[in-house]
């Protein structure tokens, strides 16, 4: 997980966008869920949740964060 900065993981019921190192990425529109020491999601369960205008946001927080650290 190393040289990754998110991923996608499918459920029955949704869809997570991951971020390795979610925890450390700021969550403005309180977004992110979990509770572990790094990692955080975004829960999309239908295809309307792709359109949020924050999603893309959050894609480019978490891609320079990885690119800098």
């Amino acid at each position: 997980m190393k040289d990754m900065f998110c991923y996608i993981a499918a459920a029955s019921n949704h869809v997570n966008l991951g971020f390795c190192l979610g925890a450390l990425l700021p969550d403005p529109a309180r977004a992110l869920e979990g509770d572990g020491k790094k990692m955080r999601h975004i829960k999309f369960r239908s295809e309307r949740d792709l359109e949020r205008p924050f999603v893309r946001r959050y894609i480019r927080a978490a891609f320079e964060h990885a690119r800098t650290s």
